[in-house]
């Protein structure tokens, strides 16, 4: 077995994480040019959270730009989709890979303790030397699960967030897969989504199996429902019908002022729809009126 990727594995432990966080609003057809409503509301929860971060979101016109710019072998690949949703899945991976920090989606709202949350995530005593940065320098989240922990540890990695630090080589190997997946038959999540990403993590840990098991371990952190819960990230379990009363009260205030109809309506269970942020998927129903429900991110 052979570790392709060490010498860059290796860099990216010494890097920090740019204090960046980047949001993406690709308007699918028929959507408004920005955020409104619940989702402009929702988005601009961030800076309050992270007073001394960068705030970055990506247009439509900005993302072109982007692949034109840093990866333009691969912008007829970008071209090629022909829903939003799908450029703003591929873009969040460029975007990390050029430029690093915190990717979230426009429904993953964040508690004022989500900094100190996301300092405990990434590290640590005893992760590196002293004279190492002592963090991974790569988090992922896995789906989440509210059943049997076993359960837990095998869902799918999914792309609703990322940490990373700028060039590290897992995502040049994610935007070099998605030439070949371009026309995946299964769609949108095995083409783009959080499939291809989960499909991408497992090639890209393969390709690196002859990698010393310390630098794999310390390379990436891919956290489970659980670990999400013992980081005080607990409120990224939205459709899942966490009582978000219990669990995040701050987050539950948060989104009964973000003009969400009822407080009872953030208590429901009922399964997320990826879908509901484009009017290709759901062509009769305006895209702000489904009022989408948050993640929070406690």
């Amino acid at each position: 077995m052979i570790c392709p990727d060490r010498a860059a594995l290796t860099q990216a432990r010494r890097t920090t994480l740019p204090k960046v966080l980047h949001q993406a609003w690709l308007a699918p057809t028929g959507a408004p040019r920005q955020p409104a409503g619940v989702l402009r509301v929702q988005a601009h929860r961030w800076p309050h959270s992270l007073r001394h971060w960068q705030w970055a979101l990506w247009t439509s016109e900005a993302s072109r730009e982007l692949w034109s710019t840093h990866a333009p072998e691969l912008l007829n690949v970008y071209l090629s989709y022909n829903k939003s949703v799908e450029r703003a899945d591929a873009t969040r991976l460029l975007i990390m890979s050029v430029y690093g920090g915190v990717y979230a989606d426009l429904d993953v709202v964040p508690c004022d303790d989500f900094e100190r949350s996301l300092s405990d995530a990434m590290g640590g005593a005893g992760r590196c030397s002293t004279n190492e940065q002592c963090s991974v320098p790569l988090l992922l989240v896995r789906d989440p699960w509210r059943g049997k922990p076993a359960r837990q540890a095998v869902q799918h990695v999914s792309n609703f967030f990322f940490a990373s630090v700028p060039d590290h080589p897992f995502w040049g190997f994610a935007l070099r897969l998605l030439a070949e997946r371009r026309s995946h038959p299964w769609g949108t999540m095995y083409k783009t989504g959080p499939y291809f990403v989960d499909h991408a993590w497992k090639s890209f840990r393969r390709l690196n199996g002859g990698c010393p098991a310390q630098l794999l371990e310390k390379s990436a952190a891919v956290l489970t429902h659980n670990d999400w819960q013992e980081q005080r990230f607990g409120g990224l379990l939205d459709w899942l019908g966490v009582d978000r009363a219990k669990d995040c009260a701050e987050g539950s205030l948060q989104a009964v002022f973000a003009d969400l109809p009822l407080q009872k309506r953030l208590l429901t269970r009922r399964s997320k729809k990826w879908a509901l942020y484009v009017n290709e998927s759901l062509p009769k129903r305006d895209l702000l009126s489904l009022h989408p429900r948050p993640l929070i991110v406690c």
